[in-house]
């Protein structure tokens, strides 16, 4: 945990992605409200009366969270200092998910302060924490997909720390590792609720969907890694 801190602070560019990835969810979820509120949107856009509008708001606030992507990129981001991995006592394990603890601490500080929003401006039932339950364990499963690519292929002869981070394609191969288990189990979320199935009930099935998939995937990620 102290070395991928350490490595984050390494770089000004490295914290401000760190200060992006917790603020993005929260600003776009206080203009989206904001906008509501103020019913500012035009009728199409405008889904408070739908029933299921907390789950549209909760999967959106979900994928704002992963947009910065902050976990795809967590062994390209070390650079020079990469080498040290490789003589250091450390188990790769416990590297690997400390990484991952950072980068999901990061998110669901993020979906924390969306969802305390969303309670300011009215919007709060007792099924609203089964929602940030699911979407918080979904950032978890986002996460420890992401940086499996970038482990076994950083991109570490770098100068500008930006190179590391964004204008690296290990970024975009990182999505088509972790978004796949997201848009399943929107899909199979929605796909409950246009089956009229009751809300409460749809929502307390994906929670159990997604605590299973996030231990199958340890049981898994502890096999391959190393």
């Amino acid at each position: 945990m102290q070395r991928e801190i350490w490595v984050i602070q390494s770089e000004a560019y490295f914290k401000m992605q760190v200060l992006l990835g917790v603020l993005l969810a929260p600003i776009i979820s206080a203009i989206l409200l904001t906008l509501l509120h103020f019913d500012a949107l035009p009728d199409f856009l405008n889904v408070t009366k739908d029933e299921t509008f907390d789950i549209y708001f909760s999967y959106l606030v979900l994928f704002f969270c992963c947009m910065n992507n902050v976990s795809g990129t967590p062994y390209s981001r070390e650079g020079k200092y990469h080498y040290l991995l490789k003589c250091t006592p450390l188990d790769s394990n416990l590297v690997y998910f400390s990484k991952v603890i950072i980068s999901s601490t990061m998110g669901i500080i993020a979906l924390l302060l969306s969802f305390l929003l969303f309670a300011i401006f009215g919007f709060w039932e007792v099924e609203h924490l089964l929602l940030f339950m699911i979407i918080s364990g979904l950032i978890i499963c986002y996460n420890l997909l992401t940086p499996v690519y970038d482990m076994r292929n950083p991109l570490t002869e770098w100068e500008n720390p930006s190179v590391a981070a964004k204008s690296n394609t290990n970024v975009l191969i990182s999505l088509i590792y972790g978004l796949p288990i997201l848009l399943i189990i929107a899909a199979i979320h929605f796909g409950l609720i246009w089956l009229n199935v009751q809300s409460l009930l749809a929502t307390v099935i994906v929670l159990l969907m997604v605590v299973i998939t996030i231990v199958l995937l340890l049981n898994r990620l502890k096999k391959v890694l190393i």
